[in-house]
């Protein structure tokens, strides 16, 4: 599972309500760019990224651990951040 991953389809409400012509990317004057998913599991470290091309970002940070018995991730939010050419 390692790695970044990239999204290429969703029916996700909250991240099309960002990503989707006029959606709240516009608001901020871009579109968005990428999906990715960052997963490392040796660090325990998850990230949603979606980007807004050319500096900027939405992250969403999460713990992640996963259970060898049950062949099951888990995760725990943390934190999200905005991050603009101009304010984080």
């Amino acid at each position: 599972l390692d790695g970044t991953w990239r999204l290429v389809w969703t029916t996700e409400k909250e991240i099309l309500g960002i990503i989707k012509e006029g959606g709240i990317a516009n608001f901020f004057g871009t579109s968005a760019g990428e999906v990715l998913q960052v997963i490392d599991l040796r660090n325990g470290r998850l990230q949603n990224c979606i980007e807004f091309p050319p500096e900027g970002a939405f992250l969403v940070d999460s713990s992640i651990a996963f259970d060898e018995e049950d062949q099951k991730c888990s995760f725990k939010f943390s934190g999200a951040a905005l991050k603009t050419d101009k304010w984080t």
